[in-house]
């Protein structure tokens, strides 16, 4: 399946803590505890870890699930492929809404009745599309006017085993100040030369701007954590 032809947005994120970093503001606050913002859990890694740093290794991305709107569902899905494109070393896949596949990546498929992933069809999905991995985001809050509010969970998931090997979650709201001041930091490092002060604060009130950043954030921190 070949990989989307979309017009990327042209964002990168500088992180700290062991990802990238933030010039002048504090590092990034990832942990395991449920109620950070930000949190990383990583299961049984070292069983995949051998082979997961092989750039040859293709992994699915499928579409943000919990999006109803068809259309600012493609445009997330269009901002997490290129977070993943620019941070990821091993090629990405996807399945193109007009392919043969589509139907296997509708929330009514990939979602059980109680709400849960099914995850046996995600790793069903993965096999089919000959990827070793998965990579299945699910937005579980979404707010897309200022102030933006977005809960998103990222799990990968490895095709052979059927088996969840990392989950990335946070709740990326703009009233948070700590969310904030990395998105002021992010757009400060790519702004352009016309570009003020003023311009940055108002900048986050953008849908699409804010959404960049977030799917950016995810990229480079699940890269980074699992070396992907």
């Amino acid at each position: 399946m070949m990989s989307p032809t979309w017009a990327v947005v042209c964002l990168s994120v500088v992180l700290a803590s062991g990802c990238s970093h933030f010039k002048k503001n504090k590092p990034l606050k990832i942990n395991t505890d449920q109620n950070s913002p930000l949190r990383m859990h990583v299961y049984d890694w070292n069983e995949h870890k051998t082979d997961s740093v092989n750039p040859a290794d293709q992994i699915l991305l499928l579409p943000p699930l919990g999006i109803e709107a068809r259309d600012l569902k493609t445009d997330f899905y269009h901002h997490l492929y290129s977070g993943a494109q620019r941070r990821f070393s091993s090629p990405l896949k996807v399945i193109r809404p007009d392919s043969a596949y589509a139907p296997y990546i509708e929330d009514s498929n990939l979602m059980r009745n109680d709400g849960s992933l099914d995850i046996g069809e995600v790793a069903f999905l993965g096999a089919l599309m000959n990827c070793k991995y998965v990579i299945c985001p699910n937005i579980r809050e979404l707010k897309p006017y200022h102030p933006q509010r977005i809960d998103i969970s990222l799990l990968l998931i490895n095709s052979g085993t059927g088996k969840i090997c990392a989950e990335f979650a946070g709740v990326f709201d703009a009233k948070n100040r700590d969310i904030y001041d990395y998105f002021i930091e992010y757009s400060n490092a790519h702004k352009s030369k016309n570009e003020s002060k003023d311009d940055l604060g108002f900048k986050i009130k953008s849908p699409a701007a804010f959404q960049g950043f977030v799917s950016d954030m995810c990229g480079t921190v699940m890269a980074d954590r699992l070396s992907l």
